[in-house]
């Protein structure tokens, strides 16, 4: 793993403390994390508030005009939901990043899986 210093200028290898590999990753718990919960709240908040109502109303719409089954509101519901979910997830994975990065700074070592802090 290689990472910039605080001016963005200069790159430096992250050395593990322990046996001296380069073989170093950054550890994604933040993104993880982010990933779950941003999906979780996602689909919660488009389910609930807008996405599911969007979403029924399309697929009654779709229902009465193409195939008249009352389950395509049903449908349209979910497609909201899991929209909400990909676009939740997709910003708590960004979100994610950044606090690996800048607050947690956990890496860890594949050579001998030794987990340290830069």
């Amino acid at each position: 793993m290689i990472i910039t210093d605080q001016c963005g200028d200069r790159a430096f290898p992250v050395i593990c403390p322990k046996c001296g590999s380069l073989n170093t990753e950054l550890q994604s718990t933040g993104r993880k994390t982010g990933m779950v919960v941003g999906g979780v709240v996602g689909a919660v908040i488009t389910a609930g508030v807008s996405g599911a109502k969007a979403g029924a109303a399309t697929g009654a719409v779709i229902a009465t005009v193409v195939a008249r089954h009352p389950s395509a509101s049903t449908m349209g519901a979910i497609v909201g939901a899991l929209i909400g979910f990909v676009w939740g997830a997709r910003l708590g994975h960004a979100v994610g990043a950044v606090i690996d990065e800048k607050v947690l700074g956990l890496y860890r070592c594949h050579a001998c899986g030794e987990e340290f802090r830069v």
